[in-house]
């Protein structure tokens, strides 16, 4: 119960400067009556405003000060609450608002709204709605508590019998209510989602167990099929078995037969085998009738000569359609270097030089680009001159030579153009250069590889002599090369022992070079000068003797890194030439060359076997080919032909969806298959165009639509062109039927 004892204010609405106060404990029932404007209101104002801080009547807070003094507004009330008594201030300009409990002024809050909040709530518990509906009633803004809202009705009653706590717990059990049930809708949903997972998992098992026992049938149907398979390729193996055992014995010999046959023919010149081996008269007859007919053939024969050049640059075409090994930009590089080099070989002089040849020359033999040429003109250019020439007669040959060798050197050329090599320049930078460009004369004339590419890349192997300061990584960088590379050069030797044996060397050098240097000191030139300068000179030539020893023993201990790229190349060129034009080489003939009747049968086409092979050859049976060893291109290969077919059916099998996965052998096979029959049917065409004239022997074409003037073409190449292409339908053999292609047409217009 709150007892109002007393209150007090000045300088509110029109009270002035004095402390108005008024005393409530001197009556138990206090009447306060006066005129209007005397101040009744006002009192009521002073006293809603101390409590709540606003006024009892519809006044702006601004307007409780009074207009004449405009500050010091100050409203004071005491009052007592079960014993307790409690003093509330409260004033405008300044702020003013204290709370006094028993003399002790109240803990202040952070702000006034929380000071207020602890009046209303702790002390009073009574808001201002309900102290103006139970405490202070007035006839011009009093409402009957009837006609408040339901809201305000129940703030009265819960003020007025202090039961706001059950409207707080109803709130708040509302609240736990609402998220309850939205808990509950939730977990409802989670528990749907959670029935459709079962669901669909149930369903996932159910068809994993229709699938796994679908697999498990079709994997024992296909089980029960392979041992029966396996039973069959059992016996079949056991009847291979039998036929293995009784052959054994021969195939242990074929491959020792075989070298025996390569050591016989290499190395003691027995190149003759069979019953007419020791025919000697027989065999010179035949070898001698196979060069005449080979001379009355070939010998100014132009257009063989050009035949057999076509042919290569259409085989060449077929390679650079391929593009791995070159490409047509390369090929005609190379075309032009070997057109170069050509006529630096024809009017250059280098037929007949003694000295050192021409860069161009010296690449030419030391890559060997016509396999075997090296070997068969290296005792010829010793000795050769123009007069020699002309009294063998061997220019009668030279056209057809100088065509082959021009085919020849273009494809390698080309080919060397085609691959790249690292150089690292003096700046550090690394350049991508054409290995044909990666050769250079010496100081002595001599070919040798340009600064800061791999030494691997030389014509030469290369010896590094061991020095104290050598590290792995310092060899390597001084070679461009890789420490893998120089750590397999040592084999089994370690770096550090090399070292330690160069070391041992020169300090036994040093130890025998001291001691006969103190010899020559201690000699007596003044007693015995002649026999002290004749054993001056006898231990000079010891030092010398002692130097040429240790040298050999450092030439015992130094680094070989071999040239494996430099001969990788040139075998790969080689093996692509004997691909594309036959084996020319005496190493590379068939061992049945040693008879006589094969020679008979073979002669002029021994050619054949590496062109059919590098488009038919395969490892085990037609129905399933495997690749097979090429020594020659250091890989696995399949001929391109078998590969275009097997690349085509497949193709057709999955309708053209293998197409984006091809590999690159497939690529190539099928690039040079298809360049291959696009230049055929050209030639056909071509040849069907051009009738023959059996008056002229040549081709004509007219050009004027039959009028009386009539222009021919005569053209050797184009004659040579047709037998390639016949050739080609005969023996599977390439050739540019293109003249115009290779640029090498001589078209005569007559």
């Amino acid at each position: 119960m709150i007892i109002f004892q007393k209150i007090k204010y000045k300088n509110f609405l029109s009270s002035g400067n004095q402390f108005t106060e008024i005393d409530f404990k001197k009556h138990h029932t206090n009447l306060v009556v006066g005129t209007n404007g005397a101040g009744k209101s006002t009192m009521l104002d002073a006293l809603t405003f101390v409590l709540f801080n606003k006024p009892f009547r519809k006044i702006n807070k601004p307007q409780l000060i009074n207009a004449t003094n405009e500050r010091d507004c100050l409203v004071e009330i005491e009052f007592e609450i079960n014993t307790r008594k409690y003093i509330v201030r409260r004033g405008i300009k300044p702020t003013v608002f204290d709370i006094v409990v028993n003399g002790t002024e109240l803990h202040r809050e952070a702000d006034d709204r929380a000071m207020q909040r602890v009046l209303e709530d702790n002390i009073l518990k009574v808001n201002y709605k309900s102290f103006t509906q139970i405490v202070i009633l007035g006839s011009s803004n009093f409402v009957p508590f009837m006609q408040l809202t339901s809201t305000h009705r129940r703030e009265v009653i819960e003020d007025l019998l202090d039961i706001r706590i059950f409207s707080l717990m109803n709130n708040i059990l509302k609240d736990k209510i609402r998220i309850h049930k939205d808990q509950v809708k939730s977990l409802d949903l989670k528990k749907e989602t959670l029935k459709d997972k079962m669901k669909m998992q149930q369903n996932f098992i159910d068809e994993l167990e229709n699938r796994g026992k679908q697999n498990i049938q079709s994997s024992n149907t296909k089980i029960t099929k392979l041992m029966n398979e396996v039973d069959q390729y059992m016996l079949e193996n056991a009847k291979l078995e039998e036929n293995v055992h009784k052959f054994t014995k021969d195939q242990e010999k074929v491959r020792q037969r075989a070298i025996n046959n390569l050591i016989e023919r290499e190395y003691y010149g027995k190149t003759q085998a069979g019953k007419t081996k020791d025919w000697a008269g027989l065999n010179n007859v035949v070898n001698t009738m196979f060069k005449m007919s080979s001379t009355s053939f070939f010998a100014l024969n132009i257009p063989s000569a050009l035949k057999n050049s076509l042919g290569m640059k259409w085989q060449s075409l077929m390679l650079a359609a391929g593009g791995e090994d070159l490409n047509m930009k390369s090929l005609m590089r190379g075309k032009e270097w070997a057109y170069k080099a050509m006529v630096e070989l024809s009017f250059g002089g280098q037929l007949t030089v003694k000295g050192n040849k021409s860069l161009d020359q010296q690449m030419v033999d030391a890559f060997d680009f016509v396999q075997d040429r090296f070997i068969q003109e290296l005792g010829k250019n010793m000795s050769r001159c123009f007069t020699g020439d002309t009294a063998s007669m061997s220019w009668l040959n030279s056209p057809r030579k100088w065509v082959e060798l021009q085919a020849g050197i273009e494809i390698s050329a080309g080919m060397m153009q085609h691959k790249k090599v690292d150089q690292i320049g003096e700046d550090g930078v690394v350049r991508r250069i054409p290995y044909l460009e990666a050769f250079t004369l010496g100081e002595d004339g001599n070919l040798i590889l340009k600064p800061g590419i791999d030494v691997r890349y030389s014509n030469l192997k290369t010896e590094h002599f061991i020095d104290q300061n050598d590290t792995v990584e310092s060899i390597a960088k001084m070679y461009n090369t890789t420490e893998e590379v120089i750590e397999k050069a040592l084999g089994s030797n370690s770096l550090r022992a090399m070292q330690l044996r160069v070391s041992t060397i020169e300090g036994n050098r040093s130890s025998e070079i001291n001691n006969i240097k103190a010899k020559i000191d201690n000699l007596d030139y003044q007693g015995d000068p002649v026999g002290s300068q004749l054993a001056k000179e006898k231990l000079l030539f010891d030092i010398q003797n002692v130097n040429q020893k240790y040298d050999r023993q450092l030439a015992d201990n130094k680094l070989v890194i071999n040239n494996s790229l430099f001969k990788q190349t040139k075998n790969r060129m080689q093996q692509v030439q004997n691909n594309l034009g036959g084996a020319y080489a005496k190493f590379d003939q068939p061992e049945a060359g040693r008879y006589l009747a094969y020679r008979f049968y073979a002669f002029m086409r021994k050619f054949f076997t590496p062109m059919f092979v590098d488009r038919f050859a395969f490892a085990g049976s037609i129905k399933n080919p495997k690749e097979r060893l090429n020594p020659g291109l250091g890989q696995f290969t399949k001929g391109y032909y078998i590969q275009a077919v097997e690349t085509i059916i497949e193709t057709l099998r999955e309708r053209g969806k293998n197409i984006p996965y091809m590999d690159q052998k497939e690529k190539i096979a099928m690039r040079k298959f298809v360049a291959e029959f696009v230049l055929f049917m050209l030639s056909s065409i071509a040849m069907a165009a051009l009738g023959w004239d059996e008056s002229e022997n040549r081709f004509a074409l007219d050009f004027t639509g039959g009028t009386a003037a009539q222009t021919t073409i005569t053209s050797d190449a184009y004659v040579a062109a047709v037998a390639v292409a016949n050739d080609d339908a005969n023996y599977q053999k390439d050739g540019n039927l293109f003249v115009s292609a290779s640029g090498d047409a001589f078209i005569y217009v007559t």
